[in-house]
């Protein structure tokens, strides 16, 4: 299932916004050497909390207005890397999930529901007529 909150879009709305930020931050008075390198990296690493918190925030503004069509397109990359890097789980997935779950909520005083038991789907009839 995928939504427009996802930690993958999340990833790439950094990447774009670090991007779109930082390419035109240059030192231009500073000579090339370990302290223009040491001023790129402070900045940088300054501005890592600025960046998350634009990327956060325009997800959360899109994914709350999705009904409309420019909101569609500014989430439309982050679903398709979505796509292109999730899959649904499967059965064995979501047992070891649930398994893993169970022990937790109990340690949480809260309640553990009862395991689903899927009835198996009947077998051919191998009677001969």
């Amino acid at each position: 299932v995928q939504h427009a909150r996802c930690g993958t879009s999340f990833v790439l709305y950094v990447l774009l916004i670090s991007i779109l930020l930082f390419a035109p931050l240059t030192f231009s008075t500073v000579e090339p050497g370990w302290l223009a390198l040491l001023l790129r990296f402070v900045t940088r690493l300054a501005l890592v909390p600025v960046v998350a918190a634009v990327a956060y925030e325009i997800i959360r503004f899109s994914a709350a207005h999705a009904e409309s069509a420019a909101m569609r397109l500014l989430i439309a990359p982050g679903l398709a890397l979505q796509k292109m890097t999730t899959r649904e789980p499967d059965d064995s997935m979501v047992e070891c999930a649930i398994a893993a779950l169970q022990p937790v909520l109990a340690a949480d005083g809260r309640p553990v529901p009862a395991p689903v038991v899927q009835p198996f789907a009947a077998e051919p009839s191998t009677a001969s007529d």
